[in-house]
């Protein structure tokens, strides 16, 4: 299976607490953020969080972004 095919398949859950950077920032690819998922997919249109760092809300693209669930 490959990492991308991986991504696909997590499964979040709202109330995960997540760790997610994003590889394709032009900024700063290694920047972490942590939060809270308040939507996913499966129940709405696309998966989002709570950023605890910048205080907002997040969209989150599973096969982009490096995602790892820090507790369910």
């Amino acid at each position: 299976m490959t990492r991308n095919q991986e991504r696909v398949l997590l499964r979040l859950k709202v109330g995960d607490m997540i760790r997610v950077r994003y590889p394709t920032d032009i900024w700063d690819p290694e920047e972490a953020f942590v939060g809270i998922i308040i939507e996913t997919k499966d129940d709405g249109h696309v998966d989002r969080m709570w950023c605890f760092k910048t205080h907002s809300t997040h969209i989150i693209n599973r096969i982009n972004d490096e995602i790892e669930v820090l507790s369910e």
